[in-house]
């Protein structure tokens, strides 16, 4: 403290961080070109995720079609499945689609802002690929103890 200014900052204190110097910091060379040899990657298994949700629909397109000759409206469970399955295909294809975006912008602006931009699209597509594989070791759990059940109560008679 200044006798003269008693309220300007002590010289020995610690630095404040001026907020606007660190937000458009750029991103090194490395990191880049990491991100660079991925991208290629990320946009091939977008693209078949986006086909295989293609031919999903187009199966429950053929289901729904061919109908009543399932018989019993299951054929049209079955269609419904596809559909929702194709569904939950399509949003992670989006995400890892807009992660290879991401990283085309980064590569031309190298600023901070779209690193953070493509790395939440990745986590986006982990956090949606991580919750759908509890989801189906859930199922897949009730279903061995459903027939565990099954076969106990097949015994007991």
């Amino acid at each position: 403290m200044n006798q003269t200014m008693p309220y300007s900052p002590s010289p020995y204190g610690t630095p404040s961080a001026d907020p606007a110097a660190t937000q458009n910091t750029r991103v090194s060379d490395l990191a880049i070109d990491m991100l660079r040899r991925t991208k290629g990657w990320v946009k091939f298994l977008s693209i078949l995720g986006f086909i295989g949700s293609g031919f999903m629909i187009l199966g429950a397109i053929g289901i729904f079609s061919m109908g009543n000759t399932i018989g019993g409206g299951f054929g049209v469970g079955i269609g419904v499945i596809y559909l929702a399955m194709s569904a939950l295909y399509i949003y992670p294809c989006v995400l890892l689609w807009q992660y290879g975006s991401s990283i085309n912008k980064l590569m031309q602006s190298r600023e901070s802002i779209d690193l953070e931009t493509a790395l939440d699209k990745q986590r986006g597509f982990w956090k949606f690929v991580s919750i759908m594989a509890i989801i189906i070791i859930s199922v897949y759990l009730m279903m061995i103890l459903f027939f565990i059940g099954l076969g106990a109560s097949g015994l007991a008679r």
